[in-house]
């Protein structure tokens, strides 16, 4: 996967299916990104960019969970699978 990770920089979250053990993954368990933004939210065209961006990579498809962190908050958390903020990130590290 890091070919296609080197390219899709705006993936910052990737996370392969427990049971997928090939070498070039073949089901993505989600994917993300993380802006460490203090006072814009991730957009919706944001979103937007990062689903097209999966139909790049390799074990991604259309129902593939996408995900975001920003302490800005996100513009509509109803257009992605999961959202948390960066304190919950850090309070389990």
């Amino acid at each position: 996967m890091n070919g296609f990770v080197g390219r899709l920089r705006e993936l910052d979250i990737l996370s392969r299916h427990l049971g997928d053990r090939h070498p070039t993954a073949t089901h993505i368990g989600y994917a993300g990104t993380i802006k460490w933004r203090t006072r814009n939210p991730v957009t919706p065209s944001e979103v937007a960019h990062l689903r097209t961006s999966l139909t790049h990579l390799p074990g991604a498809s259309p129902d593939t969970p996408i995900v975001a962190v920003c302490p800005a908050g996100i513009v509509d958390p109803s257009t992605l699978s999961a959202t948390v903020d960066a304190d919950w990130i850090l309070a389990r590290r």
